[in-house]
């Protein structure tokens, strides 16, 4: 993987180039990247909700996909797919 150095306020970071990165995650990876479980992360492949390919004994996650998981998460759109429990309140 190539890095790109950035200086920032004295400090010099290293990111990844975007054009170095893979097309493809593990679900591992993608577990990672998402801030999931690994057992959640399993639990959407295997039901589609997380769209991914095979090759050979492998399964992958396209980069594009987990991105665009993670941006409508950020954007404050509501997920329709994931239920929100309520706690009702317990008197005092």
């Amino acid at each position: 993987m190539m890095f790109t150095a950035k200086t920032t306020g004295g400090v010099r970071r290293h990111t990844p180039n975007p054009e170095q990165q893979p097309l493809l995650l593990s679900v591992p990876q993608a577990a990672r990247l998402l801030g999931v479980g690994l057992t959640l992360c399993w639990d959407m492949v295997h039901s589609g909700e997380l769209p991914s390919v095979r090759l050979g004994r492998r399964v992958l996650i396209p980069r594009a996909v987990v991105e665009h998981l993670a941006s409508v998460g950020s954007a404050g759109e509501p997920q329709q797919d994931i239920p929100v429990q309520h706690r009702a309140a317990q008197p005092t």
